[in-house]
């Protein structure tokens, strides 16, 4: 089992779209060009709307995600791919 993710912008914001597959949820971990992973959210819908602050105005900044499942408060199946998604401050 492994969360299989993809991300689309609404309003500059990453949208992390996921499939539950019978699990609890799933925890939701990122990672900037300059930082460590550091864990989101743990989610029990799909999906997720990281509303975390854009980049100054005229930058740009790129940030990366993956995931694993929960089932019954435990870790399971394997880790997602990384997706990464350039995200920029308003104009």
């Amino acid at each position: 089992m492994k969360p299989n993710l993809s991300i689309s912008l609404v309003a500059g914001q990453p949208l992390i779209a996921w499939k539950k597959q019978g699990m609890d949820g799933i925890e939701i971990f990122k990672r900037s060009a300059d930082s460590d992973w550091v864990m989101l959210i743990f989610d029990q819908r799909p999906n997720h709307l990281d509303n975390n602050p854009l980049p100054a105005e005229d930058t740009k900044a790129t940030w990366i995600y993956k995931a694993i499942y929960r089932f019954q408060d435990e870790r399971v199946g394997q880790w997602s791919d990384e997706v990464i998604v350039v995200v920029s401050g308003a104009v």
